[in-house]
């Protein structure tokens, strides 16, 4: 069940409402990426927003057509409740390797610019079993030509950072980013690396609990 996946659903929903103190210096960092980013469109497709607990109610309003991507019927609720939007919802598409319902999604919204919130980090926890990095080689060929950007959880684990942004100017790997953070110990990486290679991106923690942070990356491509 959405409700329940093992990515999200009631859990996260708690835990998001208990976390908002907590949370602020990550959602700092992704409305400062947001707002660098400004796609020059009045359509945005978001792809796994959840409730949009991340994402700003100003810089969502700078668009005239909100659609949202998102399984979880509590969190299409909560997003409308939250940001006071008329979203337009599509409540299914597959991330198999081949993306095909996601592919008639871009098909039918071609003037979208497309965010990728917090989601892609998500899918080892969602596909298992998937070939993820053939997953986001498909996904970087599908999006050629688009305005997108996608921030996402790269490294986790229990550690603690300080509260800053590390800017580069192409995607580190997994072991170059653990020595820039000083992170030691046992790390789980999120197979976003594909994704994400050649592009420019910021790095920042977003400590999810007080055990455990995760360094989320953001990269953008324009059309």
């Amino acid at each position: 069940m959405a409700i329940l996946n093992p990515a999200g659903g009631l859990v996260y929903h708690l835990r998001a409402m208990r976390s908002s103190d907590q949370w602020r210096d990550y959602r700092s960092h992704v409305r400062r990426f947001l707002t660098s980013w400004n796609p020059s469109t009045t359509e945005i497709l978001l792809v796994g927003p959840s409730a949009g607990y991340s994402l700003p109610k100003s810089w969502l309003k700078t668009f005239n057509h909100v659609v949202g991507l998102e399984v979880d019927p509590a969190a299409r609720m909560l997003f409308d409740r939250r940001h006071g939007l008329k979203t337009k919802w599509i409540k299914t598409a597959s991330f198999d390797a081949g993306l095909t319902s996601f592919a008639t999604v871009l098909e039918e919204y071609p003037n979208a610019a497309i965010l990728f919130c917090n989601f892609l980090g998500q899918l080892p926890a969602l596909y298992p079993q998937a070939d993820l990095e053939s997953l986001h080689a498909n996904l970087r060929t599908m999006l050629a030509g688009r305005t997108w950007a996608s921030y996402h959880d790269r490294l986790s684990g229990e550690f603690g950072v300080d509260d800053r942004e590390q800017f580069y100017f192409e995607s580190p790997d997994a072991s170059q980013l653990a020595e820039d953070w000083g992170l030691v110990g046992e790390l789980m990486d999120h197979e976003t690396s594909v994704l994400s290679a050649g592009l420019p991106c910021r790095v920042f923690p977003w400590r999810l609990t007080p055990q455990a942070t995760h360094l989320i990356e953001a990269v953008a491509q324009a059309a």
